[in-house]
């Protein structure tokens, strides 16, 4: 659960930072499917991935 949480936290940061696709921050943080790591991201944030994504869009602008 401890590394799933430091994971979670680095790809947030990279979601944030970089202009990676998903996929390549599920890869770069270490899960072996992209699917589950949606899956993961949402159940911790209440959003997907992508969904994390248009709201920091929206809120930098």
């Amino acid at each position: 659960m401890f590394i799933l949480e430091i994971k979670l936290k680095r790809a947030v940061q990279l979601l944030t930072d970089t202009d990676l696709n998903i996929s390549e921050i599920s890869d770069r943080v270490g899960f072996t499917e992209s699917r589950y790591f949606g899956t993961c991201f949402k159940k911790r944030f209440g959003m997907t991935p992508s969904e994390f994504i248009k709201e920091k869009r929206k809120a930098d602008k």
